[in-house]
């Protein structure tokens, strides 16, 4: 006996039920996805640790669910590039060793990402940069694999804000017989700005711009410019009057 499919009307339900489901699902990670940006955000602004672990836990949950996401992937990275920096704060040396590896390992998994990979390489190249900071005995081995992704970035996205901040600070820490220095510096840090003033606000990586603001004006500062770093200023109270690391420019 010749056994009967389903009616289509039946079909076309379970088809509607399914996409609505698959919807559903797509728009709560999207939420997910802005809200932890929301919070890596707020994070940086206060500068809080707290706030990144919340941000963070959010990326590696939704990751976790899917490791095709790779920009949940690439923001736990980034998250984990923030809290190497931390690390150089009385109290928490320990998030050098506790983060380090994890994200040097996931930064080189983004960047093999036909559409992060460039950001990847960025990010990579800071995390690099902060075992440098940390043991510049590492420096000969190191520094020419940071220049090495720097340059490739460059080379494919030359408009890209955030590779001239990081060019910028490792720069600020080498010797100008090297080619490095304050000056040399802050061409990178002043031409991070003016890209990202014209970044649009809406790309999904859009981080950095606070960041070549607070280290142009310690440059100017250390170049002895305090029309500099007053102009630097202004700019940061003009987009984030309540950024915590701002106080070290403030003037008195």
């Amino acid at each position: 006996m010749e056994r009967k499919g389903l009616p289509a009307s039946t079909i076309l339900i379970l088809a509607v039920i399914l996409i609505s489901n698959l919807l559903a699902q797509s728009n709560t990670v999207k939420n997910s996805m802005v809200a932890g940006k929301i919070l890596a955000e707020e994070a940086y602004i206060k500068y809080d640790k707290g706030l990144f672990e919340k941000s963070r836990k959010i990326f590696e949950t939704i990751y976790a669910k899917n490791n095709s996401n790779m920009l949940a992937l690439y923001y736990t990275t980034y998250i984990d590039f923030r809290f190497l920096e931390m690390s150089f704060q009385p109290g928490d040396e320990y998030l050098f060793d506790k983060y380090y590896e994890p994200a040097l390992k996931n930064s080189q998994l983004v960047s093999e990402d036909k559409k992060l990979g460039v950001e990847g390489k960025i990010i990579q190249a800071g995390i690099y940069m902060m075992n440098i900071a940390k043991d510049m005995s590492r420096a000969p081995v190191i520094y020419p694999k940071i220049l090495s992704l720097l340059e490739e970035v460059q080379k494919n996205k030359p408009n890209n804000p955030r590779v001239y901040m990081i060019l910028g600070r490792l720069k600020l820490n080498t010797p100008e017989v090297m080619g490095g220095g304050p000056k040399e510096a802050l061409t990178y840090f002043n031409k991070s700005i003016v890209l990202s003033e014209k970044q649009n606000k809406k790309d999904n990586i859009n981080w950095g711009y606070l960041t070549a603001l607070l280290w142009a004006g310690q440059t100017y500062d250390m170049l002895g410019d305090r029309a500099g770093v007053d102009r630097i200023y202004d700019k940061i109270m003009s987009v984030a009057p309540n950024f915590s690391q701002v106080k070290c420019l403030r003037p008195q």
